[in-house]
């Protein structure tokens, strides 16, 4: 779904809400202009953004000025402008997210999981934390997306058009991006009412729901014990999943059976003696039956058998 942002760009300071650079663009300010358009959107305005390579004398006080001229939403002042706890410095997205971010969500906890699973991602980039090129293969980020729609030498699109295109798709990510971190907030009643319900070391949902982040936040002592979760597949019958030992963690607080990793359909049914059986990932993090019966029979197995075990 394309979502295109009501925003403008003007060629004065006369007639702008908002100043950022010319000439290329990043994804700091890209998403740093996604954000005021929203917010000018919300207002019923729309945002007017003059695009200068310098500019001198003074700015209305009620125009917004970003990652240029060394303000209060730039960052490319000796020393930068602020770092976080987590030593995650600031780009202009991460100062425009601080600011006028919750302008945009309904919950501070949504507020942190987008700048979790977004803004300090782009931000880190943006300041030369984290390297883009590997000697085998280039690792494509959100980042360097954004910059591939600057034009290159030979392409007859202005500067000013792909800025309009890039800040149009940044809005297509960003706006997931909230609809997820919305759903994980939505989640949380479910979440704790099937941790309250575990027995046997194995949570059941009865629907799939984002269940990670409040499973291993939870502050019910059960929500420790818990090694399986049983869920309905987006593709066939039921699928179960290991539980990491910390959020973000691929090292998981009970593994399936290291014999079932692999296997599919009737080799896995020979193996695990679960006739509805069909499916174990290589990585034994997630299994698949064809019925609840089936998945709640081969997560029991799962449970007690040794971890690591070829049973």
């Amino acid at each position: 779904m394309i979502l295109k942002l009501n925003f403008e760009l003007v060629d004065s300071i006369e007639s702008a809400d908002a100043i950022t650079h010319s000439g290329n663009f990043h994804a700091d300010e890209i998403f740093a202009t996604v954000i005021l358009a929203r917010i000018f959107e919300k207002e019923g305005k729309i945002l007017h953004v003059y695009r200068i390579n310098d500019f001198k004398g003074n700015i209305p006080p009620n125009v917004i000025v970003y990652d240029i001229g060394g303000g209060e939403y730039d960052h490319h002042q000796i020393g930068g402008n602020g770092i976080r706890k987590n030593g995650i410095p600031y780009s202009s997205f991460g100062l425009i997210w601080k600011t006028f971010g919750e302008k945009l969500v309904t919950e501070r906890s949504i507020w942190t999981t987008i700048d979790k699973q977004l803004v300090q991602g782009i931000d880190a980039i943006d300041n030369g934390m984290i390297t883009k090129n590997f000697d085998k293969y280039t690792l494509l980020s959100i980042s360097s997306i954004i910059s591939a729609f600057a034009p290159t030498w030979n392409s007859t699109m202005s500067m000013n058009e792909a800025f309009i295109d890039a800040v149009n798709f940044a809005n297509v990510i960003f706006n997931n991006i909230c609809i997820n971190a919305q759903a994980i907030f939505d989640s949380k009643e479910i979440i704790e009412e099937a941790i309250e319900k575990a027995q046997n070391h194995i949570m059941v949902l009865d629907e799939f729901v984002s269940w990670q982040y409040h499973l291993m936040t939870s502050a019910n002592e059960k929500s420790k014990d818990i090694w399986f979760v049983v869920f309905p597949s987006l593709r066939v019958g039921w699928n179960a999943q290991t539980v990491p030992v910390s959020f973000g963690s691929f090292e998981a607080r009970k593994t399936f059976p290291l014999r079932w990793s692999g296997l599919q359909k009737n080799d896995l049914k020979e193996v695990s003696g679960v006739e509805t059986a069909y499916f174990c990932h290589k990585k034994g993090f997630i299994i698949g039956a064809e019925d609840k019966e089936g998945i709640l029979e081969m997560v029991k197995i799962a449970v007690e058998s040794k971890s690591g075990s070829e049973i």
